[in-house]
């Protein structure tokens, strides 16, 4: 197991945190410390009943014991430290890669905005400057009939020929597409409704 460590932290400086915690995960310090208790009551033994040579045989044993547990200690505290170290660097490409994909679909999103929008507003607001000079004629013509004390019928109104919804029947003007429309500026397509108003004092 320790050989195993030794080349993780050796070979892997830049290694994924799954396998520093893995190896964490596989260090017993209880076990370490439980085989030191165990071989420092061996020597005590040794000394009250032993001979020479067991005496010996337990301090060796004590001796390579506590180096194990030393072994594994250290190997913990660099493991945590390497383990620290590629969690930062983890999350940070975590963090890149996202903002690296976020970047991109602004971008095109740019992109098409750019291509796509001043043709589309300036068509839409040709269409509604025509909408809005069509209806001036029949509010014209309907107030001559009224004028004049001609019966009907009215002119019917532009949108409500287009919508032909019992919603704006009801409403009127303020859900028109001339009322409700508003289109940002672009380069020297000028803008419309509240667009148009805002690039005026802009």
């Amino acid at each position: 197991m320790l050989d195993r460590i030794r080349k993780l932290i050796k070979a892997d400086d830049a290694g994924k945190a799954s396998a520093f915690r893995s190896a964490l995960s596989e260090l017993d310090a209880d076990a370490a410390d439980a085989a030191v208790a165990g071989a420092e009551a061996a020597r005590r033994d040794a000394l009250l009943e032993g001979s020479d040579a067991d005496v010996l045989k337990a301090e060796d044993r004590l001796a390579s014991v506590r180096r194990d547990r030393d072994r594994i200690s250290a190997a913990r505290e660099e493991l945590e430290r390497r383990l620290t170290e590629a969690e930062l660097r983890e999350q940070k490409e975590t963090w890149e890669r996202e903002r690296t994909a976020v970047e991109a679909e602004a971008d095109e999103a740019a992109r098409q905005l750019l291509a796509v929008y001043p043709q589309a507003a300036r068509r839409i607001i040709a269409v509604l400057q025509h909408v809005t000079e069509a209806q001036a004629k029949v509010d014209a013509f309907n107030r001559k009939l009224i004028n004049a004390k001609r019966p009907g019928p009215f002119v019917k109104d532009v949108e409500l020929r287009a919508w032909n919804e019992a919603e704006a029947l009801q409403n009127g003007e303020r859900y028109w597409a001339t009322t409700l429309t508003s289109l940002r500026w672009s380069g020297e397509q000028a803008g419309y409704g509240l667009g148009e108003r805002l690039h005026a004092f802009g």
